[in-house]
């Protein structure tokens, strides 16, 4: 009876200490220290009521698939396609095809336009997948390649440490101000 009610006590006190003393603390912590990060790095634009709307997080990308935006990578679905299947080839060509339609250049295109994403969820594009879409995206937005490029600087980010991967740009960022809404 003793061993059952240690066992007992050693429970509660373990549920206790790591269920909530250490959530509420790691909590706690992220929302003086980290705000922002701590909420999901949400965006927020400023409708046509001056009322401020939640439109997605800077952190899980959304699927853009109008001409007059920006287009991050294609989503991933369950598949267990090998990668040199017959089948993945198919779709890669078809967004190939899809790709040269809607941009109208034949530079080559970068593979993160036509490779899906691992997690499918990717915010961001390299900044050279981003240029390819300028041509289309002149032509299908009352903008001049100037300010699109302007645009899309504005939503870049660096290499991490100034030497590791690529630049990146956040698609939804842009995607708003393509939209005219004022990103808040």
């Amino acid at each position: 009876m003793e061993i059952i009610k240690a066992s007992l006590m050693m429970l509660g006190l373990m549920t206790f200490l790591c269920g909530l003393l250490y959530t509420l603390t790691v909590t706690g912590i992220a929302q003086v220290f980290f705000p922002d990060l701590a909420n999901g790095s949400q965006i927020s634009v400023i409708d046509q009521g001056g009322k401020s709307v939640i439109v997605g997080s800077e952190l899980i990308g959304q699927e853009f698939t109008a001409p007059q935006f920006l287009q991050g990578r294609p989503k991933a679905g369950p598949s267990n396609l090998s990668p040199v299947s017959p089948e993945q080839q198919g779709i890669i060509a078809e967004r190939i095809k899809t790709l040269l339609k809607e941009n109208g250049s034949k530079e080559e295109i970068p593979s993160e336009l036509v490779l899906a994403s691992g997690s499918g969820l990717d915010p961001e594009i390299s900044r050279l997948a981003a240029d390819y879409q300028i041509p289309r995206l002149v032509e299908t937005t009352h903008l001049n390649q100037a300010e699109i490029t302007r645009l899309l600087d504005k939503h870049t980010k660096g290499r991490l440490f100034g030497k590791i991967g690529d630049e990146r740009v956040n698609v939804l960022q842009v995607n708003l101000e393509l939209a005219n809404f004022q990103v808040k």
